[in-house]
């Protein structure tokens, strides 16, 4: 059985400004003090605009054939607790995982600030569609209920993610460090859910965990918050383990 969940978009500030309103950043990373081991390779643009843009959208196509290779995250999205205490029930989201996270693309125009030897980039990032998969529990006075699968296909989803790449010195022995700083998921677009297990009930259980959801979206903001987490030491992770300078690669 499936449900389909209305837009929903976050009441908070932006990740990073507008960058139509920012300074430009003419700073160069072609100095003695900020070079970056003579490659031939392009330099980030340090100011906002088409140039920018455009080397973003390169990146995005490398980070998408990375992303690809690396699918699926299978243990890689937290555990959901869901408590509805009027019902006196108790739904335990475990064993969860995500696919289909390769169809990024840039979404606004990017945001950078180049300073101190660092790169820092704003991106707001669409993805065509990611799947996210759990296992679940239904629980009622501590006893259990049912336990099934759930699949949630959301589909245009926009996330704002701020990335540093800290370049040292010519003469310093320490490796380039490179780290997600901030991510937000900003909206979630449309959510089509999905159940198994639940049998004759399937259909009105879906029911109404959807129309809960949807009605009580914004209270699931500490969930929101810790996936956000989760997912900023999941890539920083995967960065340590990249012996490359993602600016680096195109």
């Amino acid at each position: 059985m499936e449900f389909v969940l209305g837009p929903w978009q976050r009441k908070d500030s932006p990740l990073f400004p507008d960058s139509q309103v920012l300074p430009s950043y003419n700073q160069s990373f072609s100095s003695p003090n900020h070079r970056i081991h003579h490659r031939q390779k392009r330099q980030v643009p340090c100011k906002p605009g088409e140039e920018l843009d455009e080397y973003v959208d390169s990146l995005f196509r490398f980070a998408s054939r990375l992303i690809r290779a690396m699918e699926p995250f299978s243990g890689q999205v937290p555990n959901v607790t869901i408590e509805l205490p009027e019902y006196n029930l108790i739904i335990f989201l475990h064993s969860g995982g995500a696919t289909h996270a390769y169809t990024l693309q840039r979404k606004k125009p990017a945001w950078v600030l180049c300073q101190n030897g660092s790169i820092s980039l704003g991106l707001t990032v669409q993805l065509e569609e990611v799947r996210i998969f759990y296992k679940y529990r239904v629980i009622q006075d501590w006893k259990l209920l049912f336990d099934g699968e759930l699949e949630a296909q959301v589909a245009n989803p926009v996330a704002q993610v701020q990335f540093t790449q800290t370049t040292p010195d010519e003469d310093s022995e320490e490796a380039v460090q490179q780290r997600v700083d901030g991510l937000r998921i900003w909206s979630f677009g449309k959510i089509r859910i999905m159940l198994k297990g639940l049998g004759n009930l399937t259909q009105a259980v879906s029911m109404f965990l959807t129309g809960f959801v949807n009605r009580n979206i914004d209270n699931f903001m500490p969930q929101i918050r810790d996936a956000e987490g989760q997912a900023i030491i999941f890539v920083n992770r995967a960065l340590q383990n990249l012996s490359i300078p993602f600016f680096s690669i195109i």
